[in-house]
């Protein structure tokens, strides 16, 4: 549906609404709904209507509705009673049924409250019953809550003053009440037993007692008891209404003095008489309270008689009842402060999950959105809700059935659906604030915090400063992540009271990756490594089974396999020891990484460790291998490495402490910025609050505890031993960082990596020997090369044929073969290899490429022709039979290559059997 017939469509629609008055009220403004907008239109710019003013509401006052509950639902007729049933109260069950009925029908929840007591006539057993209605604030952080209370039993009469009007003014101000919204909450509490006395105790006024005793911890800012208000005394004393209550309480005395007067035109005097109605109990709780009564009501001849029937001649005063309930509405009215929540939606925005329907309402109310396709018959479903925003109320929600090519998907609207209550209006505070992260294209992360402050608490993520759809929990979750979640992560946790920010944490993605080195070490691998060692006080132990140890399975490893490198330093000379590993012949440059598993072992008993328990793992790159990677002054230490101990007890302020970045033999400073922690002096410490969050202490494996009575007690938070540990050091540009689980922990942002090979080690910086050398190891398990592959496949064939070609040594050019590609071709006689032809590409991208040959096919041809495939991280020389399949392109095999000049493919002359190799062409395919 295009822009101009969602305009038509909604113009038809309000021609629609034009022939039904009601709809036609509903298309202007609708308490709780926004108005209606299309997909593909622009927002709605007209002004709502705000909430209405307290004379607006007095207004609403119906003398027709009051006099109808009044005289023909209250069973208030000459002859009834309304005293409890036990009692002859005939009608007292009939009558709170009404009520109970009243308060539904205007769309309040009522609930019934029964309880029993023993009445002093007889005595006898009675079954009495409260009646409360409540209508909720929305904006009350402090739960401020108004009481309206009327009884509604009567002294064995029908009691049509005594207190049908005050139960009548209850229910006519909740009809009205019920159609609006008020900051702060207001309970109907109509009660029962105010004229019985309670056998032994002699209490009376029993009902509000009971309700008291149930919310005294309630904050109950106000309580007015609406009791005998029909009757009025003659002149002079016309147009006066009694204002009972404590002088301690005057305040909302003098408050509903002014509404009368000003919504009713009555003059309220203050007095202070007591013990007379309900608002005696909320008095004697401490809550302020006071009563609405006639004027010299005990002048009313009527007053608790057989007499005190509605249709009596001249008796009750309509006009004189309009105003004591008009000057109520009034006192109600402004100390509960109508609000407008009505929503509006600001705009739509697209992406690729579908579109972003924005809205605004009032701050920190919840919201949803609606969508229908049809609005003379609207099917309206719910998308979804959020939070209004503290501080301008705005919110947003995600609708994924949408299509995301700005394809409208209908109509939509927003609606109120819930208020906000608090508590005492503390601001939040953020106490665990979210840590830094690094994550694979494609795979799962999150951020979290945690927050205290008055609930609800609001949240509200963001990415490079813009409001994340749908992230308004306390952890925000990336399922699926690509290039474009990269970026920095904040949160705003807002309640009634203000908001506060995190700090800003960064999301590394990193593109997809090609392996060009591995080892899971399930079989003896000595062979492929370079070890170096600081001196025989080290060991390194392939192929080692860890599960002897009680420890399980490797994250990364494959089938539950328990095989992995042991590393022990420092065994028994007492001095400082460290050794190394690095492939042998491993050669990467360009953007890559090193990953490994890491399990870091220590002697108990825990959180201090026994003596000589501190030692710590070390990976790193740019390194040229053959040598020993530890702080040592004059060492050939080179490249960018990382060091963790396992049990987190160096000093956490130290030069050597629980974690360290190095640039060749320089460790980091805590104040240098390297680290994710910060700069504090401890941002190097396991007690660190980084650290303390992102790794929970551990305790020692199940068989070790059994086995060896030290390993007692649980590792300190922030210390990363006892658990397997995923660790990534990673090379992009400049930038060199280290992060561990997923965590980023240290970054050089400066990087200048000269070197193309990697390490993994272990390092005793102490002279403290073990007291157990059994429990002191590090492990490491299933290592990686992983090489950054371009992630935007590029769709070019490179072909190079020999004019493009580099040709070194003796080779004669050939034209006479029918079978050659493009006009010519090299070949060449038996040699050493230093003749070669040449074929560089220069690839668009990163990444995995299948190469092909082409080759003239003859009875002279070698059969062990060498073409040697120079790639990203190594080379291989493939040989094939050009005696066969000439005339076509022949796979040599996949490489993985990095983007540019740096690979090629040359075939030589070092071939052994036939007469002669032929060079003619190559072709370079991408391969994802």
């Amino acid at each position: 549906m295009i822009c101009a017939e969602i305009v038509a469509k909604y113009r038809e629609t309000m021609c629609h609404m034009k022939q039904f008055p009601y709809l036609r009220e509903r298309g202007k403004k609708v308490v709780g709904f926004g108005l209606l907008l299309a997909l593909g239109c622009l927002p709605w710019t007209g002004a709502l209507a705000g909430p209405p003013t307290v004379q607006e509401l007095v207004d609403q006052f119906s003398m027709a509705n009051y006099c109808n509950v009044v005289s023909n639902k209250l069973y208030t007729r000459k002859g009834m009673n309304r005293a409890p049933v036990q009692v002859g109260g005939a009608q007292h069950d009939l009558c709170r049924d009404a009520i109970y009925d009243e308060f539904q029908q205007v769309g309040l929840n009522p609930y019934k409250d029964p309880f029993s007591y023993v009445d002093t006539m007889g005595p006898t057993t009675v079954h009495v019953c409260n009646i409360i209605a409540v209508k909720e604030g929305v904006q009350n952080p402090n739960n401020e809550v108004y009481v309206l209370g009327a009884h509604y039993d009567s002294r064995e009469n029908p009691g049509a003053d005594d207190n049908a009007t005050g139960v009548g003014c209850a229910l006519e101000i909740a009809r009205i009440f019920a159609q609006h919204h008020f900051a702060k909450t207001i309970v109907f509490a109509i009660f029962d037993s105010e004229e019985r006395t309670e056998a032994v105790t002699g209490r009376h006024r029993l009902g509000s007692l009971r309700y008291v005793g149930q919310h005294l911890n309630d904050n109950i800012k106000g309580m007015i008891s609406v009791d005998m208000i029909g009757w009025q005394a003659p002149s002079p004393n016309r147009n006066k209404a009694y204002i009972c209550g404590r002088p301690a309480f005057n305040t909302i005395r003098y408050e509903l003095q002014a509404a009368l007067t000003n919504y009713g035109g009555l003059n309220g005097v203050i007095s202070t008489s007591d013990n007379m109605s309900d608002h005696y109990s909320f008095e004697q709780a401490g809550f302020s309270a006071c009563c609405l009564i006639e004027y010299n009501w005990s002048g009313n001849s009527r007053y608790h008689t057989a007499n005190d029937y509605v249709e009596a001649p001249g008796y009750l005063d309509w006009d004189y009842l309009e105003k004591m309930c008009k000057g109520t509405i009034g006192y109600f009215a402004a100390q509960l402060q109508p609000v407008d929540v009505t929503p509006q939606v600001l705009s739509v925005q697209f992406d690729a999950g579908g579109c972003i329907i924005h809205g605004q309402g009032l701050a920190l109310c919840q919201y949803a959105i609606d969508r229908c396709t049809d609005l003379i018959t609207p099917d309206w479903v719910a998308i979804g809700t959020n939070t209004a925003a503290a501080v301008d109320g705005t919110f947003a929600v995600l609708d994924p059935g949408a299509n995301p090519n700005s394809q409208p998907a209908g109509f939509y609207r927003a609606r109120f659906v819930s208020g906000y209550t608090g508590g005492p209006g503390n601001l939040p505070q953020i106490t665990v604030q979210p840590l830094h992260r690094v994550v694979d294209t494609g795979g799962a992360t999150s951020f979290s915090v945690s927050a205290i402050g008055d609930p609800p608490l609001n949240y509200q993520w963001r990415l490079n400063g813009n409001a994340i759809a749908g992230a308004t929990n306390n952890t925000c979750v990336i399922l699926d992540a690509q290039a474009a979640a990269a970026g920095d992560y904040s949160v705003v946790v807002a309640n009634y009271s203000g908001s506060v920010t995190s700090k800003v944490v960064s999301l590394t993605v990193y593109p997809p990756q090609t392996q060009v080195f591995a080892d899971d070490f399930d079989s003896d691998t000595s062979a492929n490594w370079t070890l170096s060692q600081s001196s025989t006080d080290t060991r390194c132990t392939f192929n080692y089974d860890y599960s002897a140890d009680g420890i399980p399975s490797a994250p990364n490893s494959v089938g539950g396999t328990t095989r992995g490198v042991k590393f022990e330093a420092n065994m028994t000379k007492g001095i400082t020891a460290a050794l190394s590993l690095s492939p042998v012949g491993l050669s990467v440059g360009g953007d890559y990484r090193l990953c490994f598993d890491m399990w870091i072992n220590a002697n108990g008993p825990f959180p201090l460790g026994g003596n000589g328990s501190s030692e710590y793992i070390t990976g790193g790159l740019g390194t040229t291998g053959g040598h020993v990677q530890w702080d040592r002054a004059g060492s050939a230490t080179d490249g960018y490495w990382f060091a963790v101990n396992g049990e987190g007890q160096a000093v956490d302020t130290s030069v050597i402490s629980d974690y360290g970045a190095y640039a060749r033999t320089n460790v980091q400073t805590a104040a240098s910025g390297v680290y994710a922690a910060g700069t504090n002096n401890n941002s190097r410490g396991n007690l660190n609050g980084y650290y303390v969050t992102a790794f929970p202490g551990q305790a020692p494996p199940l068989l070790q505890q059994a086995t060896y009575p030290q390993q007692t007690g649980v590792l300190e938070d922030g210390a990363v031993g006892f658990a397997w540990r995923e660790v990534i050091i990673a090379k992009r540009g400049n930038i060199v960082e280290w992060s561990i689980d997923g965590v980023k922990l240290a970054a050089f942002t400066s990087a200048s990596v000269v070197a193309s090979n990697i390490f993994v080690g272990y390092w005793d910086p102490f002279v403290s020997i073990s007291d157990n050398a059994a429990l002191s190891f590090g492990l490491v398990d299933n290592v990686r090369v992983e090489w950054a592959t371009n992630s935007t496949p590029p769709t070019d064939v490179i072909i190079i044929d020999n004019p493009a070609a580099t040709v070194a040594g003796q080779w004669t050019n050939g034209v006479m073969s029918t079978d050659k590609y493009g006009d010519d071709y090299f070949y060449a006689f038996a040699g050493t290899g230093t003749q070669y032809v040449e074929y560089r590409p220069n690839l668009p991208a990163s990444g995995n490429y299948a190469v092909y040959e082409w080759h003239p096919q003859g009875a002279n041809r070698t059969t062990d022709a060498p073409i040697a495939i120079k790639y990203h991280g190594g080379s291989q020389t493939v040989r094939i039979n050009q005696q066969i399949n000439g005339g076509q392109w022949n796979l040599l095999g996949t490489f993985n290559f990095a983007a540019g000049t740096a690979g090629y493919v040359r075939i030589q002359d070092n071939f052994t059997k036939g007469t002669v190799v032929m060079a003619d062409a190559i072709k370079f395919v991408y391969a994802p």
